[in-house]
């Protein structure tokens, strides 16, 4: 298990995605972290993938603006930890969202309108 995985420290439109059983195992995670790190996602999910994180938190948009995080039904997302978690950023836009069926619009939300899923 490595360090923190970013979805972009700087810049835009990056995407994360795991898929057919894949697992991402790290000590936290961050999508979009700058203020300049903006539209960044990562998708969980498709045939029981995962992102595992153990001993920091899962931030999304720590200072960037529109970034995600999907989570599919056949993904999972674990953070383990003591006092350890999600947490939405302080930029505006800023989603996690875990779907029920397909990545429609269903989820949890800071800011503007709810975005249709990745392809």
């Amino acid at each position: 298990m490595g360090d923190s995985t970013f979805v972009r420290l700087y810049g835009a439109d990056n995407t994360l995605s795991t898929s057919n059983g894949g697992t991402i195992n790290s000590h936290g995670g961050h999508v979009g972290y700058y203020p300049d790190s903006t539209g960044n996602r990562a998708l969980i999910g498709r045939s029981n993938s995962s992102w595992n994180l153990r001993g920091k938190h899962l931030y999304v948009g720590r200072e960037g603006d529109n970034n995600e995080v999907w989570v599919t039904p056949e993904g999972t997302i674990a953070i383990s930890g003591t006092g350890k978690g999600l947490r939405i950023g302080k930029g505006p836009r800023q989603r996690c969202v875990a779907c029920t069926h397909a990545c429609t619009r269903v989820g949890a939300r800071r800011g503007a309108p709810r975005p249709r899923a990745p392809r």
